[in-house]
């Protein structure tokens, strides 16, 4: 399971750096193969559905990376709560939102 994560958390990563660095990054063969990649990996293991997805049409690339991250990771921590490591690499990329407070209130 933490592979997979790892996975799919560095290829979002990486899409997200390489749109914020490189506007002609945005819609090549190679952005549209991650993302759908992407994609396809969160409907599939149903971290996110398509409702969710639908209120996010007018997002941009990044940000809809951005929360897609934030899910993975949220869903991750659901099912591994002693992953210590990963719970503070949320905490240091996310301290701020209203999902790692309301994750975190135990």
């Amino acid at each position: 399971m933490k592979t997979k994560f790892l996975v799919i958390k560095s290829i979002i990563s990486n899409e997200i750096t390489r749109l914020s660095k490189n506007p002609n990054y945005w819609g090549t063969k190679e952005n549209v193969d991650n993302e759908n990649e992407i994609v396809n990996y969160i409907l599939t293991n149903n971290i996110v559905n398509q409702e969710w997805f639908d209120k996010r049409l007018k997002y941009t690339s990044t940000e809809m990376l951005e929360d897609i991250l934030k899910e993975l990771y949220l869903n991750y921590l659901d099912n591994n709560d002693e992953d210590e490591e990963v719970r503070d690499e949320f905490h240091n990329l996310f301290k701020t939102t209203e999902e790692y407070t309301k994750y975190f209130k135990h």
